[in-house]
């Protein structure tokens, strides 16, 4: 009784991140599944233990797999995260979803968006904190790297939605941050995160290295 699977988030994009390891290419990021059905009475359990399985068969530390019916889809308000569902998802089973673009309009986002994407990344902002000036190990370097360029992106993020130019690509944004005001004069930040999103550096970073990035 499945309608439809979709593949959501940045690899739904095609803009998932991507690490070289001795095995070879590895995803760096959680996969997030969409399973479109109407069926009544499915076992948690068995999604748990199939979230689980898929997971470990990937290579990857978790596996989101949510459950839309129809009627959710149909009821979906102008959030960043329905917003980046309905235009940055991939197909991978059964028919395509017809989604309601008027009331999912990227122009449409609100101050409800700005304020989620504040309080979400704060906590990335000072949870790395401890990093700095200390000598850490390459998977902690990469591990502040990234966060710090998840911060940045979620601040170019909130200045698109202010400016209702919020785009569900982070390609896109990247062209658009550049021509807002706002912004300018942290464009070299917004270079650096969105390399760092896309292909994240497995290098060391140096406690001085670090402690700037923070800081500016």
């Amino acid at each position: 009784n499945v309608d439809a699977i979709l593949l959501a988030g940045s690899y739904g994009r095609n803009e998932g991140a991507w690490i070289e390891t001795e095995q070879g290419l590895k995803p760096y990021n959680d996969y997030d599944f969409i399973v479109v059905s109407d069926a009544q009475g499915l076992d948690k359990n068995q999604i748990n233990a199939l979230r689980a399985k898929c997971a470990d068969k990937i290579g990857i530390s978790w596996e989101d797999i949510d459950i839309y019916t129809h009627t959710k889809i149909n009821r979906m308000k102008c959030t960043q995260k329905n917003v980046d569902i309905a235009y940055g998802s991939c197909l991978l089973y059964g028919n395509p979803i017809q989604w309601d673009v008027r009331k999912l309009a990227m122009d449409r986002l609100t101050f409800f968006d700005i304020e989620t994407l504040y309080f979400t990344r704060i906590w990335a902002f000072f949870g790395t904190y401890q990093y700095i000036s200390k000598e850490v190990d390459t998977e902690d370097s990469s591990f502040f790297r990234y966060q710090m360029a998840k911060v940045i992106l979620a601040c170019a993020d909130m200045v698109l939605i202010k400016n209702r130019k919020y785009h569900y690509s982070y390609k896109e944004r990247y062209e658009r941050i550049k021509n807002i005001k706002e912004f300018n004069g942290n464009t070299h930040l917004y270079d650096f995160a969105i390399k760092e999103k896309l292909n994240p550096s497995t290098t060391k970073s140096s406690p001085e290295e670090m402690e700037k990035m923070y800081n500016d």
